[in-house]
């Protein structure tokens, strides 16, 4: 009996878990150009087919032959994106030899200036236009 309640118990949790009306869209991208491969990653979770949240990450690594622009590149990308945190917005940038990650966390309902967000959709934005608009730019969406 009590192995059935649990069971109960964990079904029903589920259900309220899932049925907390978010959706999550996934969309990846990966390019190769002068010996560096970028591979990108966007995850959009919804309430209400708006986002709530987003993050962002990117994956940049270096061939031998270009290895020695990774510190180039990063006070680049490092510079561009610390410009776009704000309340609501939180970078993140590594590297190593080479490679860099960069991350960003986007919190919508913190954000106050999205246009300062270098983003191919804002808060407005239906889940099946962030998906239409990231398949156009060459990512495939999940």
């Amino acid at each position: 009996m009590k192995k059935i309640f649990c069971l109960l118990c964990l079904l029903g949790l589920s259900f309220t878990l899932a049925g907390c009306g978010t959706k999550t869209l996934t969309c990846t991208k990966s390019e190769t150009e002068s010996g560096m491969t970028n591979e990108q990653t966007m995850i959009v979770k919804f309430k209400k087919d708006k986002p709530s949240s987003a993050t962002m990450k990117m994956d940049i690594k270096f061939d031998d032959s270009t290895k020695s622009g990774v510190d180039t590149m990063y006070s680049i990308l490092e510079s561009g994106f610390k410009d776009q945190e704000q309340d609501g917005v939180k970078v993140d940038t590594k590297k190593t030899d080479n490679s860099i990650t960069l991350k960003l966390d986007i919190d919508f309902a913190k954000v106050k200036d999205e246009d300062g967000l270098d983003l191919d959709f804002d808060s407005a934005s239906s889940i099946s236009e962030i998906k239409e608009d990231m398949e156009k730019d060459g990512y495939k969406c999940k």
